[in-house]
């Protein structure tokens, strides 16, 4: 039986999930498993995952298919990654699980660092490499409250995730909401700094705009700080929008 299972939740990911999946082919800590769920991709996702030997599972919204992806998880640990991220380098995983098991962590998250490609302008740069460091400020501010934060890279104890009974159908903020759960109920969050930072695309930003997408995480991040979380309504919003 493998230690760790990582869940990758899918939705047409052609151009981004062999990155991912590359940068966890060439980790040194190899006793994982990995399965990806996935959204209806009308693209070459899952054939992309079956040549990976992944396990592929139904998803759907972010939340559904990390809960999916964690049925019948007979691992020790749980990793759930965005399928837009990548590794940095070959210790990422072994670093990772080092960390948590010697600070004895039922659940943790990392810090961030954008991907910037050559064809972004210099100015949305500084900008991306900005928020991101607010971002990872509020992390480490936010660790030892009642409020920690987390995102993109989630790491748990299979039996704490299963007690918690799972990511809630928010359209926002369900990776904090669990962490928030988890720390009111007794258990130790943390932020794993021995591996360093993950690193994250900025695709959201570009597509939908920097300062559209600014706007909108400001304002759900505010309601959330006066307990204003959202559920999912019934039509929902648009994947990951």
């Amino acid at each position: 039986m493998k230690e760790l299972r990582i869940v990758i939740p899918t939705k047409n990911e052609e151009k981004y999930l062999p990155l991912l999946l590359d940068s966890i082919k060439m980790q040194t800590y190899k006793n994982y498993e990995i399965v990806v769920a996935d959204a209806n991709s009308t693209d070459k996702t899952k054939e992309i995952a079956k040549k990976y030997k992944c396990k592929i599972v139904k998803g759907g919204y972010p939340d559904v298919g990390r809960n999916n992806g964690s049925k019948n998880c007979k691992t020790l640990y749980i990793l759930f990654i965005d399928s837009d991220c990548l590794l940095p380098n070959e210790f990422f995983l072994e670093k990772t699980i080092n960390e948590f098991k010697k600070r004895n962590l039922d659940l943790a998250t990392i810090l961030q660092k954008p991907i910037l490609f050559f064809n972004i302008k210099k100015i949305k740069k500084f900008f991306y490499i900005l928020i991101h460091n607010f971002v990872n400020l509020s992390f480490k501010i936010s660790e030892k409250t009642k409020f920690p934060l987390m995102q993109s890279y989630l790491l748990f104890k299979t039996r704490t995730f299963k007690k918690l009974g799972g990511f809630p159908p928010y359209e926002f903020g369900e990776d904090s909401a669990i962490a928030k759960k988890a720390v009111k109920q007794g258990y130790k969050f943390g932020i794993l700094y021995e591996p360093g930072k993950i690193l994250i695309s900025v695709r959201r930003y570009e597509s939908k705009g920097l300062f559209k997408m600014l706007l909108k995480y400001s304002y759900f991040n505010i309601l959330r700080m006066f307990g204003k979380e959202h559920l999912r309504k019934k039509e929902g919003i648009k994947y990951w929008d």
